[in-house]
């Protein structure tokens, strides 16, 4: 576009910022991620990953999430929306340990804003060492309360987490001069024996009184 006068270099100018200035405020948009994004958790464990929503400042009223993580490493338990900012749910929170998925839909009558509000907490049970990555899908959304239902999600959350093999606990320690722990015995030479758990190599012990 080619200004020829002065009064048309201002419009050009005055165009060129408010276009800029309207490309920036499209590209705020909501987020949802997920907390804590990484950790490292035993199997037989459990641990608590939330989905957390930052609006950017947009007022919204539905917020539909999709999420994925791996069936052979981890199960749901427990999906609690108790403390969650969403009033009503459009889509009760529904979880399927055998294809590793999690859906839901709510909403917030006459909208809101928020940087970290809480969509839902989940309660994971480690099943299988290795590593899990749990991921809002990209048919997740977020909607303006706007009259439109303009989805203004524009970053989703991936989370990464070490899944371990719990240590051996020991072996269990017998007493054949003092088989009963809670008592006391005059006996000074004490005899201990355990038996070696599959696996071990050696052994540290220490005495106390």
């Amino acid at each position: 576009m080619v200004c020829h006068s002065t009064l048309v270099v201002v419009f050009c100018a005055a165009f060129v910022l408010t276009r800029g200035a309207s490309i920036a405020k499209a590209a705020e948009g909501a987020s949802l991620t997920l907390a804590p994004a990484s950790g490292s958790y035993l199997v037989g464990g459990t641990f608590d990953v939330s989905v957390l929503l930052n609006t950017a400042g947009n007022v919204i009223n539905t917020v539909a999430v999709e999420l994925r993580f791996p069936p052979d490493k981890l199960q749901v338990t427990n999906p609690l929306t108790g403390r969650s900012f969403v009033e009503s749910w459009f889509q009760q929170p529904a979880f399927s340990n055998r294809d590793g998925t999690l859906k839901l839909v709510g909403g917030i009558t006459g909208g809101t804003v928020t940087s970290r509000g809480l969509v839902i907490t989940m309660t994971f049970r480690v099943i299988a060492p290795g590593e899990a990555r749990v991921e809002i899908l990209k048919s997740s959304q977020v909607l303006a309360h706007d009259g439109k239902g303009t989805d203004i999600l524009a970053s989703r959350g991936i989370a990464t987490y070490g899944l371990l093999v719990r240590p051996p606990e020991g072996p269990e320690v017998l007493s054949p001069t003092h088989p009963d722990s809670t008592r006391w015995y005059q006996n000074n030479a004490p005899i201990f024996t355990w038996v070696r758990p599959e696996g071990a190599i050696g052994f540290s012990y220490l005495y106390t009184e």
